[in-house]
């Protein structure tokens, strides 16, 4: 199996901050269902508040989801924060009728370097759907947003 984190890399290290994308299993447009989305747009709330994520920018794309995130507390690594919400989706979307994982086991993460513009990858994430044609206008999509400021 290749290797999912760098050599010597300390996920817990609070300097970081990620550029995550979690993919759909298969790439299914499950996230097109308004409900499933909600439920990624909830959890990623209900994380940064519970265990010390800040989320610089999200959107739920109908195959994935890309967060810009910084975990500010060194309990958790980011494999935990990952894992944490991709569980709660997945249970909560049982409720609705869903069976199995809807996640990819694996996420892919981009650790920002100093001297990348983090505002330019805030505005990747945020102009997804219009690239994509989904909406005329990013700032209409309901599913991506920029909690914490960068």
């Amino acid at each position: 199996m290749p290797r999912m984190r760098l050599r010597g890399f300390d996920c817990h290290d609070s300097r970081a901050t990620f550029f995550v994308t979690a993919c759909t299993r298969d790439r299914e447009n499950l996230f097109g269902d308004g409900r499933l989305a909600r439920l990624v747009v909830n959890s990623l709330g209900w994380i940064r508040l519970n265990r010390g994520t800040l989320i610089f920018a999200y959107c739920v794309m109908p195959d994935h989801l890309h967060v810009l995130r910084k975990i500010d507390d060194d309990r958790f690594s980011l494999d935990d924060i990952m894992s944490l919400m991709k569980n709660h989706v997945n249970r909560e979307s049982w409720k609705l009728g869903y069976r199995g994982s809807l996640w990819q086991a694996r996420f892919y993460d981009h650790i920002l370097s100093d001297w990348e513009d983090g505002q330019a990858t805030v505005e990747y994430i945020l102009q997804n759907p219009e690239r994509k044609g989904i909406v005329a206008r990013a700032e209409d999509y309901p599913y991506s947003g920029v909690p914490d400021p960068l």
